[in-house]
């Protein structure tokens, strides 16, 4: 199959092609690019804005990236994505800073496997972020089980063709291409592709996350914060917003 001047051989496109080559059309350069190209930027801290992270983790050693996306709630469109191979506390410090560099964010980091528990319990017990979603539990993080995989994917279907958010990153566009329907009807990416910037996305924009994004008071930063863009140390200077202890409710 011809899709978009690239051949994919064991399956479809889950997005139908003339919609994934709208998306690209669509998309726009970083205004900024960070952290040595990892961290895309199109828009900084809006006051009184309502933004959302979600995060997919992966070890540093292993074949996947670490990624986030940063969505800007009140508009529904996307301001920031991270993507890169870094260890799982190194992660962590970048979720954080990037949360409070857009108004203490709701944070929503994916607790599987090691890389997931390991960056969730950073942030919780290291990072000390407050805006983390936690399950009913308490347990911190986003756990993709089957049934929540299958949610997740519905639901991005769903916004795709309703378009309810804008998608700026070509890198996100770039995974739709190989994000397949496979000959045994099983939905995920083709062999020697990624899609850790699509799960950050489905993560980000699931109507849960949304709400409770919506229903946390923003934070105004006290700075802009800077980058080391010669190492992935994260940022340097972070400086947050004092408040006192806050947990936001499922």
């Amino acid at each position: 199959q011809e899709v978009l001047g690239e051949f994919l051989a064991s399956g479809n496109t889950f997005i139908d092609a003339d919609w994934i080559q709208k998306l690209e059309t669509a998309c726009q350069k970083p205004i900024k690019k960070e952290l040595g190209d990892k961290l895309w930027i199109w828009k900084e801290y809006v006051e009184g804005h309502h933004y959302a992270i979600g995060a997919d983790c992966a070890t540093r050693g292993g074949l996947d990236f670490s990624t986030a996306t940063v969505l800007d709630v009140d508009v529904g469109e996307q301001v920031a994505e991270y993507r890169g191979k870094i260890q799982e506390d190194q992660f962590a410090k970048i979720l954080a800073d990037l949360g409070y560099r857009y108004g203490t964010a709701y944070l929503a980091p994916e607790m599987n496997a090691k890389a997931g528990g390991a960056v969730c319990m950073s942030l919780s017990d290291v990072q000390h972020y407050k805006r983390l979603y936690r399950q009913e539990n308490g347990d911190v993080g986003w756990n993709t089980t089957v049934r929540t995989r299958e949610m997740l994917i519905a639901q991005f279907e769903a916004s795709i063709y309703k378009e309810e958010y804008k998608i700026l990153s070509t890198r996100m566009v770039d995974e739709m291409k190989t994000f397949i329907v496979t000959k045994t009807g099983k939905i995920e990416h083709d062999i020697n592709s990624h899609d850790d910037v699509l799960f950050a996305w489905m993560i980000t924009t699931t109507p849960e996350i949304m709400r409770l994004a919506l229903r946390a008071t923003p934070k105004q930063p006290t700075s802009i914060l800077l980058v080391n863009e010669s190492t992935e140390q994260g940022f340097v200077g972070t400086s947050k917003p004092v408040y006192g202890s806050e947990v936001v409710q499922a």
